[in-house]
C-alpha cells in the first residue's frame, strides 16, 4: 500500500492503522477505489444482524453521527463537546 495514502498510527493512539486521502467527490478516484478493495478485504459474509423489517425513525445522517460520537467518545482520551455536527 502506498505509504502517501496509507500511514500507521500507534495502536495506544486510536485504533485505526491506516489513512486514506481521498475525495468523496470523484467516485472514480483511485483512492475511493483502493478504500473500497481495503474495505472488502477485510469484511467477511454473515447472516444480517437484523430483520429487513426493522425500521428506524432516525435520518442515515443522524445515524451515523451517532456512531461517530461513541467511537470519538471511546477513544480519544479527552472529553470533547458533546455536541456535533454534520457538514
Amino acid at each position: 500500500m502506498d505509504q502517501s495514502i496509507s500511514s500507521e498510527i500507534e495502536p495506544k493512539t486510536l485504533i485505526l492503522k491506516h489513512v486514506f486521502m481521498i475525495s468523496a467527490k470523484n467516485e472514480n478516484d483511485d483512492e475511493v477505489k483502493e478504500l473500497q478493495e481495503y474495505i472488502l478485504e477485510r469484511t467477511k459474509s454473515s447472516p444480517w444482524f437484523f430483520s429487513s423489517s426493522l425500521v428506524t425513525g432516525q435520518s442515515p445522517s443522524e445515524i451515523v453521527l451517532m456512531a461517530v460520537r461513541e467511537k470519538l467518545l471511546d477513544n480519544l482520551p479527552r472529553s470533547i463537546p458533546y455536541v456535533l455536527i454534520d457538514i
